[in-house]
């Protein structure tokens, strides 16, 4: 199967998983509800639009404001998504509009955006942070511009009467092997009764500048105990890749173990 195909399975597999082991889809925090724990400079936090594109939420600072705001990052959380950009009520723009993002006093990157920097042009840009194991998060907006959306996502959550020890041991590559080439061939160990598996690979951190439309996950089932992960068209960086088997139109339990698989170009 190629990872265009490959990538079609994501929203019916993921509802599948979420729905059988008993997950959570809707498990977030905004991070409009937290209290900072820190912040200098004047922010506000209301609905706003962006590019011409509406949020429910969001964090903007004034024409020519500069704002620092912490977080202490909750418990279990994975990553935090939202949208960036430029505020449009504060046509008509002045200043040079920016965002920094600091989690546990080291700076994060966004790939789409050189150096922090805005155009009032430009439409939102998503991002996604990591951040498995980390303790604080600090954002910094200048001059118009303003995040949509922030929220939390958090690890899901298997309900333990739906819990079984059928779950896949994985065999190879190891963690954080690196692999080239054309393909990776993923490998675990069988489940008794298991009729399928489905295979999640998700990126973690992407060494090459990407588009907003790059896909940044790939989902879909197989029948056999391996997958030949083609790397055509993956960008050089770390990915995350486990297995969950599926019995007769159910998981027979939880994901694997999470293994890193690091790409070199």
């Amino acid at each position: 199967m190629n990872n265009t195909k490959f990538s079609t399975f994501l929203t019916l597999l993921a509802f599948s998983v979420l729905a059988s082991a008993g997950i959570d889809s809707k498990d977030e925090i905004r991070l409009v509800d937290l209290q900072a724990t820190s912040y200098t400079g004047g922010y506000t936090i209301k609905s706003l639009s962006m590019g011409g594109k509406a949020y429910d939420y969001g964090l903007f600072v004034p024409n020519m404001g500069d704002s620092k705001i912490t977080f202490r990052i909750p418990e279990k959380v994975e990553s935090l998504k939202f949208d960036v950009g430029v505020n449009d009520r504060s046509k008509p723009y002045k200043g040079s509009p920016s965002i920094r993002v600091l989690v546990d006093g080291d700076e994060v990157t966004c790939p789409s955006l050189p150096g922090g920097e805005l155009e009032y042009s430009q439409k939102p840009v998503p991002w996604t942070i990591n951040l498995i194991g980390k303790k604080s998060i600090q954002i910094c907006l200048t001059h118009s511009a303003g995040i949509g959306e922030p929220r939390f996502t958090k690890a899901p959550k298997v309900t333990p009467q739906q819990t079984s020890p059928n779950v896949a041991r994985l065999i190879s590559p190891s963690d954080k092997a690196v692999v080239s080439g054309d393909t990776a061939l993923l490998r675990w160990e069988p489940v008794a009764e298991a009729i399928s598996y489905g295979v999640t690979i998700t990126s973690l951190k992407m060494a090459d500048p990407v588009t907003a439309t790059t896909p940044r996950i790939w989902c879909g089932t197989v029948l056999d105990t391996k997958f030949s992960f083609s790397l055509k068209d993956v960008p050089a960086g770390e990915y995350l890749w486990s297995v969950v088997a599926f019995g007769d139109k159910k998981a027979l339990g939880g994901y694997s173990e999470e293994r890193i698989l690091v790409v070199e170009k």
